[in-house]
């Protein structure tokens, strides 16, 4: 299979995870709104965020270390602003693994 034709099955397979996203986030959303009406950020470990997103360890891990997407460290560990993840990917960024 050619790079170009794997790209784009790729970006297609991303799009309807992502739309899955969509879905669960909205269902999730509508449990974390305090009554202050502001939204809690929703952070994963990069493990969590890896498996939701069908994506892998060390490429969210990259995307940490090049400040791509909204994070904090914690000693050796990252936490992942869920949102930010989703917001990056729905850019049209496709990974390079």
């Amino acid at each position: 299979m050619n790079e170009q034709r794997y790209l784009t099955l790729r970006r297609a397979r991303l799009t309807e995870e992502l739309s899955e996203l969509d879905a669960l986030e909205a269902a999730a959303a509508a449990d974390c709104r305090p009554a202050s009406g502001r939204d809690i950020p929703r952070m994963v470990t990069v493990r969590e965020a890896a498996r939701r997103a069908n994506l892998s360890y060390h490429y969210i891990r990259k995307l940490c270390a090049e400040s791509k997407i909204v994070h904090v460290k914690a000693g050796s560990k990252y936490l992942i602003n869920f949102d930010s993840l989703v917001e990056y990917l729905k850019k049209g960024e496709i990974p390079d693994d």
